[in-house]
C-alpha cells in the first residue's frame, strides 16, 4: 500500500487527537457542553474530527470530515459521519462566488 502525504498526516492527526491529555480532554468537553447548549434538534457538525460535539448532539445529528481516518474511526464508532471532499464540492469550487461584493 503507498502512504501519500495526505494520508500519513491524516492519521498522525488523528492520532493527535486520540492522544489529548487529560486536562485537554477536560477542557474541550467545557468548551463543547457550552456550544452544545445552542444546538436545538438534529445537528449539522462541519469538521467533526473524532466526534467529540457528535456525542453530546441530539440523535439524528451528522458530522462531516475532510480526514479519512478519522470518519472511519466515527463510523467504526456508530456514529454518522462523511468523507468531506471540498474539491469535489460544487459550491466550493463556484468561481462566480469569488466575483460577488461581500455584505459588510
Amino acid at each position: 500500500m503507498n502512504t501519500t502525504h495526505t494520508s500519513t498526516y491524516a492519521d498522525e492527526y488523528f492520532q493527535y487527537l486520540q492522544r489529548r491529555t487529560a486536562l485537554r480532554k477536560f477542557l474541550r468537553t467545557a468548551y463543547l457542553r457550552d456550544i452544545r447548549k445552542y444546538c436545538q434538534g438534529k445537528t449539522i457538525d462541519f469538521g467533526c474530527g473524532v466526534g467529540d460535539l457528535l456525542l453530546m448532539l441530539p440523535s439524528g445529528s451528522v458530522g462531516f470530515e475532510v480526514n479519512a481516518v478519522a470518519v472511519e474511526y466515527n463510523k467504526s464508532e456508530g456514529r454518522t459521519v462523511e468523507l468531506y471532499l471540498p474539491e469535489e464540492d460544487d459550491e466550493f469550487n463556484d468561481d462566480s462566488i469569488a466575483d460577488e461584493p461581500a455584505n459588510v
